[in-house]
């Protein structure tokens, strides 16, 4: 009996708690805004190159979610993601990666972003990789 009290006190205040909700609630019908930093639309790498992939976002509320997806084309073979849940009006995301190929193959960077009311933004670029 001891041990499911020591349970249940553990469990109910995470249940109890609340999950990620705005600070103040406002009616918000505009999507965050993404910028590219880097790569350019259409950019040739080696399979030898480290890969940059920056992002800024701006929320004129809160941001809630962003991501950035890199998968292999065609087939849309995952590669590599980033992820950051945050509260902030403005977030710059910089990461890298590195992707060996044997031939030829296109990238596609899929950058989304979210709002604490729900409005979503999606932008996406193809990079190609050679051997």
């Amino acid at each position: 009996m001891p041990k499911q009290n020591a349970f249940w006190l553990l469990v109910i205040p995470v249940l109890l708690s609340p999950g990620c909700t705005p600070d103040k609630p406002l009616e918000d019908e505009q999507a965050p805004v993404i910028q590219w930093l880097a790569p350019s639309a259409g950019a040739v790498f080696s399979s030898r190159d480290s890969i940059s992939v920056s992002v800024s976002f701006t929320e004129n509320t809160e941001l809630h979610e962003t991501s950035i997806w890199v998968w292999e084309m065609p087939g849309e073979k995952p590669v590599t993601n980033f992820r950051q849940h945050t509260h902030a009006t403005e977030l710059e995301m910089r990461n890298k990666f590195f992707y060996p190929v044997g031939e030829e193959t296109e990238l596609r960077i899929e950058v989304f972003a979210s709002d604490h009311n729900g409005n979503e933004t999606t932008d996406i670029r193809t990079i190609r990789l050679l051997p």
